[in-house]
């Protein structure tokens, strides 16, 4: 069975920066809990306690990363946006980035989703595919209802 694994690394793409932000109440000393997405994620593959606790440590070694890559300005505004009630991903795209820092986080997120994909079985990647490709169609569909208004 092949699988592709472009989509899949995409997916997980996504869900390393859905953490990236959270650098932010790291920082402050605020404890957060898990986005829901990645509590779904969990259930939907069926994650063991062991692959729980990679993907926390990864996704942590993942955020020090990133957050080592900002500048404390850059940092501050993410914090500002986030605590103004915006969308982490919005708050994150909302600082201008260096072509070198863009470099460099598309370079975490690779080597993030290659480890990400490592802790995965056979069937676990499977299941990530499906999943990723019922949230694509489901994208598709709000991009046309948009589109028809």
């Amino acid at each position: 069975m092949k699988i592709k694994l472009l989509p899949l690394l995409a997916g997980v793409t996504v869900l390393t920066l859905g953490f990236t932000p959270m650098i932010v109440s790291a920082q402050q000393g605020e404890r957060q809990g898990r986005p829901p997405r990645m509590e779904r994620l969990q259930s939907e593959l069926n994650l063991t306690d062991a692959q729980r606790n990679q993907f926390e440590q990864l996704h942590e070694q993942t955020r020090e990363q990133i957050k080592n890559i900002l500048t404390s300005e850059q940092q501050q505004t993410v914090r500002n946006a986030i605590a103004q009630g915006q969308n982490p991903r919005q708050a994150m795209r909302s600082i201008n980035l260096t072509e070198q820092q863009r470099e460099q986080m598309r370079s975490i997120r690779q080597q993030t989703r290659e480890q990400m994909q490592n802790l995965l079985t056979p069937e676990q990647r499977q299941r990530m595919q499906e999943l990723k490709e019922s949230r694509q169609g489901r994208r598709g569909q709000r991009r046309e209802g948009r589109s028809q208004r």
